[in-house]
């Protein structure tokens, strides 16, 4: 399928806009029957030469540009030697194969039950791979949204041949992904597979259920095996490779990780209790802010693909609330995370069912710890006699600051703790 862009139609990103993806957005307030989908990659033509881009829909209001393309893309066209004008002619084309990007479910090895790695077709991600700036996958359940992005570190090349695409994920991403047991079905699928009306019976097609969240996801298992027999498979989960150059850790970033410790965990973005709204905090759970070793009002790191936010945690208050304001009663609290909707627009999340990464932010711990441990060693160092009797003045020196680094060292061993002991 092929789409001509007229240079009119076109608008362009900001320069000072933040992520690195090479991006045209289609504007959802313009164009109604879109026939790509949020995060295909395409081919992009301008003036007979090729590049490749994503697709984001977005909503501009009070626009009358029905395409924008990110900075990065365009200066990436630029440097080839090409200027936009109104003459630039410029098209979009599918990539063919679009159905390798639908992948089925399956449960990870019991011994590898809480890996964070994500094993994938070999021919799929050896496909994604030849990209030099290939940054991860984002994994979507198309039955409720759900999303969930693995970076390239994580995934793993599947070492059997199947007929079908396969995934294998820990059950924490099966949570987050909704694989198992979607939360919310959209239509589309619902009219294609109806004997799942069974399950999702409400006016909003929400999951509702009395009995154990173990046996309604046999039942829906049942049904959708049930179904597939007489309409062909599900292929309800689509990856999406993303590209973009990733910001690599400083020097700096690797010390405190060997200093403080870190960790990182994944959490499904829900919407906050409405005092939280234009706060830059976030909610946790208090079993998720152990396992991530953060205590109340520590400042943590969330982040999505390329773009990232600091704000002060803290623990779920008012869950009926939350409740309410999701419209939906969370059964799992330990995989959701309560963020105001300013820091969900900063980061770039179009949906509350999109997962996040969170850490703890190191560079807030150690200033947090720096005052007392610092006065301490210093108070320490010096009623040490045998330093003061080093003769040479460097060497003296030199012993007083690798005695001050192991001991720092050593009284950071309580704030690594927190995260290694969880690990």
């Amino acid at each position: 399928m092929e789409l001509k862009i007229s240079y009119d139609e076109l608008g362009f990103g900001n320069s000072k806009e933040k992520g690195a993806q090479r991006d045209i957005n289609f504007n959802t307030e313009l164009l109604k029957n879109i026939s790509f989908r949020e995060y295909e990659r395409v081919k992009l033509f301008v003036d007979g030469r090729e590049f490749f881009a994503n697709v984001r829909l977005k909503e501009y209001k009070n626009s009358e540009k029905k395409y924008y393309m990110c900075n990065r893309l365009k200066e990436e066209i630029e440097d080839s030697g090409i200027e936009f004008s109104d003459k630039s002619e410029i098209r979009i084309e599918k990539i063919c194969g679009e159905d390798e990007n639908f992948f089925k479910v399956k449960p990870i090895k019991a011994e590898q039950l809480l890996s964070k790695n994500v094993k994938i077709s070999k021919k799929f991600l050896r496909k994604c791979q030849d990209a030099s700036d290939f940054a991860g996958i984002l994994f979507v359940n198309e039955f409720s949204g759900h999303k969930i992005f693995i970076e390239k570190e994580k995934l793993i090349a599947r070492q059997e041949e199947d007929k079908e695409n396969i995934i294998n994920l820990s059950q924490r991403y099966r949570l987050l992904l909704e694989s198992d047991l979607p939360s919310f079905i959209c239509q589309y699928y619902l009219d294609k597979f109806p004997e799942l009306k069974d399950i999702y019976s409400d006016a909003e097609y929400n999951l509702e259920y009395k009995c154990s969240y173990f046996e309604k996801k046999n039942e829906f298992k049942k049904l959708l095996d049930s179904a597939e027999k007489s309409r062909g498979p599900a292929k309800n989960i689509r990856a999406y490779p993303i590209y973009g150059d990733k910001e690599e850790d400083s020097m700096r970033d690797k010390i405190l990780k060997g200093l403080i410790g870190s960790r990182t965990n994944k959490f499904i973005a829900i919407r906050p209790i409405s005092g939280d709204e234009g706060e830059d905090i976030i909610r946790l759970s208090k079993s998720s802010m152990e396992i991530l070793g953060l205590e109340e009002s520590d400042l943590a790191k969330i982040t999505y693909i390329d773009k990232s936010y600091r704000a002060r945690v803290f623990e779920f208050c008012d869950l009926d609330e939350v409740d309410y304001n999701n419209r939906t009663s969370i059964k799992n609290i330990g995989i959701v995370s309560a963020i105001p909707s300013h820091i969900r627009h900063e980061l770039g999340l179009d949906f509350l069912g999109t997962s996040v990464s969170i850490k703890r932010d190191e560079y807030f711990l150690l200033k947090k710890n720096m005052n007392n441990l610092a006065l301490s060693i210093f108070g320490f160092l010096i009623s040490i006699p045998a330093i003061f009797q080093i003769d040479s003045i460097v060497l003296r020196v030199l012993a007083f600051v690798v005695l001050a680094l192991i001991l720092f060292y050593i009284s950071l061993s309580e704030v690594r703790s927190k995260v290694f002991n969880n690990e």
